[in-house]
């Protein structure tokens, strides 16, 4: 194995790369005529693995696993809804129709006489002017 000073590797650092890097040179480096270290070219690395990419393999899982979810969550909600309905107590159902009857009894006279699509155009020419 040849031996190169320090400057001869400075001055001729380009020709010494390639020759470690083309040919599989390998050169012993010497400071002050003692020996530093050794340049040679790295090891073959191995051939890379291909990998699929990692979103193509968890998107359909991702998707399974959210309609799944969505898919329980609509099942307790319609379960808890018609409990709900079922446990209503006729009493409830008399006091909502009552609260209805008297929101519309209080705003009745409000509203009477009012002609909605001229409610309409006086909202939309008030809104857009």
């Amino acid at each position: 194995m040849p031996e190169i000073g320090v400057r001869e590797l400075k001055s001729k650092a380009s020709e010494i790369i390639r020759a470690v890097r083309e040919e599989g040179a390998e050169y012993i480096v010497t400071y002050r005529g003692a020996a530093v270290g050794v340049l040679s070219p790295l090891p073959e690395a191995p051939a890379q693995i291909v990998l699929p990419d990692l979103a193509d393999i968890l998107e359909p899982l991702l998707r399974r696993v959210v309609q799944e979810e969505l898919d329980a969550r609509a099942a307790t909600r319609d379960e808890s809804e018609a409990h709900a309905v079922a446990n209503e107590s006729e009493q409830s159902r008399a006091d909502r129709a009552k609260a209805i009857r008297d929101f519309f009894d209080k705003w009745q006279g409000v509203l009477e006489g009012i002609d909605p699509e001229e409610a309409k155009l006086q909202y939309l020419r008030e809104k857009y002017a």
